[in-house]
């Protein structure tokens, strides 16, 4: 597939990817990304802070991390993997 295409496919993976966890809204304002609605376990909280280097906060049921600059959407799934994975409840 040519790469544009590659990319939306990506971001269809990236939605459904966050509508099975309940998130609704993904959007880059600035330099962040705002993921809403959650509501992150202590264990989630440890798990941002190492994964985004105390770069991610959590305010009013959405999480704000800095955003990804090559492959956002790649870079997304597997930021949502590793905060929702079934491993890590």
């Amino acid at each position: 597939l040519p790469e544009r295409a590659e990319t939306l496919m990506e971001i269809a993976r990236l939605r459904v990817d966050a509508l099975r966890i309940g998130i609704t809204e993904i959007v880059k304002m600035r330099d962040e990304i705002r993921i809403a609605p959650v509501s992150l376990a202590a264990s989630q909280e440890v798990r941002l802070a190492r994964i985004t280097k105390r770069k991610g906060v959590v305010t009013g049921g959405a999480v704000f991390i800095p955003a990804p600059v090559e492959s956002p959407a790649h870079s997304l799934r597997e930021f949502l993997g590793t905060m929702w994975s079934p491993d890590h409840g």
